[in-house]
């Protein structure tokens, strides 16, 4: 099938893509331990109306009104309008409590209003105009699912695992090539993610991406949320935002400030949960946070490691390691907490009620804060040095993979809707997301929301992560021992690299 489509499609011309971690990321195909959303919670979203981008501008992706819209996609063929609906496979929130899908089809009363408000309002003008209702088909697992539909009849036009998942499929050859549909969906549109696509890429394929059609790669990436009121108790002529804009919030800066006023709070000798902290978390992200990656690309788009290749790579990774390592002084993790039940709520408790001033945590923890008298602000993952250009942070492998399985009934019908959607995402989602459910719930001043701007631009993919290689590069336990556990695990990981290669180039 996919051959006879290659050969009826024009193939879209390849250009350079623009250039553009925290918490505990743990996928939950198989258990609701991890919940940063609660079943019952559900909040008053912003009254006013969630309308679609509208100012007058020269893009080539705006129409004369400022909508985004592709203005070089073909006419809607005839007879799609039989097919009558469009069906994207995505997570129900029986098994994922945190990170279930919202995004395709209102189907929780937990989901904000805002959001709701704003998929009606892109699904219904996608069914007004061409005479098609997106449906979401909702299921515990979707790798699973989508496994069986591919050794059966199709039961999606489209899918949305996660990356972690949507990786098997494309190394199988089960998906379509995202590049291979020029007039039906453009990949290197606004409203798809250029830092996705030239991280997700091999050999100039693109399997898989992410863009406006979603919300969660950026609900499952990294902040960091300060406490308001125990900033101005302990540093009263520190503003955190003049030192994001002044390049000064580095990984120094957070330690000195941290280690300060982190103490004992029982007198028994041991420095848990119950004690006072200057930070909650960090571990990796302060890595990624540096701009560097495990594994990036040649060249040719091929997937190489880079982390140990240069020596920024390595005193980053040192530095990091030193201070995650430097247990009990400044910062405390759930690994360390005497109680180890309820742990994960149990850190955003600590943070509501006063008990750190820091705390590194992924978006999806945003709304758990809401029940806490705390009155919170944003800053980015710290910078490694002043000098350093940005501030960046990794996207978590349970951000979805949007994708078009091979056995679908009509790839050029699935990559138009899946245009279609991620137009109206940039119109209408991301909007709402962004600028209402957080800017306007969850954020107090425009300070916090420039924070998020920052933030979400500096979203990178790590193909280490996505393909679970090298996890372990991590794990030592004292910094010195960087260095060699690279090179101990190195060769599996280069080989694991090949394997994917080889596989990619025989699709």
């Amino acid at each position: 099938m996919r051959k006879l489509i290659a050969i009826l499609c024009v193939f879209a011309m390849l250009f350079s893509l623009l250039l553009a971690s925290c918490g505990s990321d743990k996928p939950a195909e198989d258990s609701k331990e991890e919940s940063s959303v609660p079943a019952d919670d559900s909040s008053a979203a912003d009254e006013s109306k969630t309308e679609p981008v509208s100012e007058t501008t020269d893009d080539p992706y705006r129409d004369e009104n400022g909508v985004y819209v592709n203005k070089n996609q073909l006419p809607f063929k005839e007879e799609w309008k039989d097919r009558k609906e469009f069906r994207v496979l995505v997570y129900n929130n029986n098994v994922q409590t945190t990170y279930f899908s919202e995004e395709v089809e209102s189907l929780y009363e937990t989901t904000d209003d805002k959001i709701r408000e704003a998929v009606d309002m892109r699904n219904r003008e996608i069914e007004d105009k061409y005479g098609i209702t997106v449906k979401a088909v909702a299921v515990d697992n979707v790798v699973t699912s989508l496994r069986t539909s591919l050794a059966a009849d199709p039961i999606c036009d489209a899918a949305m695992p996660f990356m972690s998942g949507v990786v098997a499929f494309a190394e199988d050859g089960n998906l379509y090539d995202l590049c291979e549909f020029e007039g039906y969906l453009d990949i290197y549109a606004p409203w798809w993610d250029q830092n996705a696509n030239e991280s997700l890429s091999i050999a100039h394929k693109i399997y898989f991406s992410t863009g406006d059609i979603s919300i969660m790669q950026r609900i499952v990436s990294n902040g960091i949320a300060f406490n308001k009121k125990l900033m101005a108790n302990y540093y009263p002529d520190v503003n955190m935002y003049d030192l994001v804009d002044s390049g000064e919030w580095t990984i120094d800066k957070l330690y000195e400030m941290s280690k300060a006023v982190t103490h004992q709070v029982e007198d028994d000798g041991v420095m848990d949960e119950h004690d006072f902290w200057g930070c909650l978390g960090g571990g990796a992200a302060l890595y990624f946070g540096s701009g560097e990656m495990v594994m990036g690309k040649d060249a040719d788009d091929y997937p190489i490691v880079t982390i140990g290749k240069s020596e920024r790579t390595v005193n980053v990774a040192q530095k990091a390691l030193t201070y995650a390592n430097e247990k009990g002084t400044w910062t405390v993790n759930v690994s360390d907490f005497s109680d180890q039940s309820d742990k994960w709520n149990k850190t955003v408790q600590m943070f509501g009620e006063d008990q750190v001033m820091f705390y590194c945590f992924a978006f999806s923890a945003l709304k758990k804060f809401r029940p806490y008298d705390v009155t919170y602000g944003i800053v980015p993952i710290p910078k490694y040095e002043t000098e350093q250009e940005g501030y960046y942070c990794r996207c978590s492998n349970l951000a979805y993979g949007v994708c078009i399985p091979e056995n679908v009934e009509d790839a050029q019908f699935s990559a138009y809707m899946l245009d279609l959607m991620a137009a109206g995402g940039k119109n209408y989602l991301t909007k709402a997301y962004y600028d209402a459910t957080l800017k306007g719930k969850d954020m107090n001043t425009l300070d916090d929301e420039r924070m998020l701007d920052i933030i979400f631009s500096g979203i990178h993919y790590d193909l280490a992560h996505v393909y679970n290689i090298l996890d372990g590069v991590f794990s030592v336990s004292s910094p010195d021992q960087f260095i060699s556990n690279l090179q101990s695990i190195l060769p599996s990981a280069e080989s694991k690299i090949e394997e994917i290669v080889e596989r990619y180039e025989s699709n």
